[in-house]
């Protein structure tokens, strides 16, 4: 997991804008995700939207762009 300072750290702006971008590209594919889910499973709509924000948003802060494993 991120810590808290990483998490915090300004984003420059061409990092903001792979933020921005990245997020577009999942948005959907989150509410559909999650949506499935509570129908199927039950539970709060608005409590697992907030667990995959927080979830992408570490992977966003985390991944780190090599080629090979």
């Amino acid at each position: 997991m991120t810590t808290l300072s990483a998490a915090l750290h300004p984003l420059s702006p061409v990092e903001k804008d792979a933020l921005v971008t990245a997020w577009h590209d999942v948005e959907r594919l989150l509410h559909h995700t999650v949506n499935k889910f509570v129908k199927k499973h039950g539970g709060d709509y608005e409590e697992y939207m907030s667990i995959a924000r927080v979830a992408f948003m570490q992977v966003f802060y985390t991944y780190k762009n090599k080629k090979g494993a």
